[in-house]
């Protein structure tokens, strides 16, 4: 009985929204806009802070995860090198989402460089085998802050293209 209702749960909270986000490309555009505007500000915000000052509240202890791992019977290392390389994923369906959008060479580049640089990120993750954000060194903290600053270009150019019918 708990397994149904677990299943039931995840189909709620995972398979309908993606569903609905595949269904109209306007709802994607404007979903995945907000994010990549939110994460992009942050990356660019907390390039600017000292890495040493920055808390994250929301860790874990060892026993807890540990003892989470074990009631779930799932590996947490593997399982948010998961999420990280889809999240990438998505990202670049998202840019390439754009790039159909855009007219101008130059914005085009744009969305293939930030192609490049998630592509970068997912063989990071992959070659360390774990993803670690407090152990971020300073140039990739620099990468961070240039895909923040060139993603918001490109959402404010597809945006324009999309609302306006301009020609950027």
């Amino acid at each position: 009985m708990q397994l149904q209702g677990l299943i039931f749960m995840l189909f709620i909270l995972l398979i309908i929204p993606v569903m609905v986000l595949s269904t109209n490309h306007y709802i994607f555009f404007a979903v995945m806009a907000v994010i990549i505007i939110v994460s992009s500000i942050r990356n660019i915000y907390l390039r600017f802070l000292d890495a040493d000052s920055r808390k994250d509240v929301d860790d874990l202890d060892d026993e807890a995860e540990e003892e989470f791992e074990d009631l779930l019977n799932l590996d947490m290392k593997k399982f948010g090198n998961g999420i990280h390389i889809v999240k990438n994923l998505f990202l670049i369906l998202f840019f390439v989402y754009c790039s159909f959008y855009l007219r101008s060479i130059f914005l085009k580049i744009n969305a293939a460089l930030l192609i490049l640089i998630q592509i970068y990120h997912i063989k990071s993750v992959i070659s360390k085998n774990s993803f670690n954000k407090k152990d971020a060194s300073l140039p990739d903290r620099n990468v961070a802050m240039i895909s923040g600053i060139l993603s918001l270009l490109l959402i404010a150019f597809t945006t324009f293209n999309l609302l306006f019918s301009m020609n950027f």
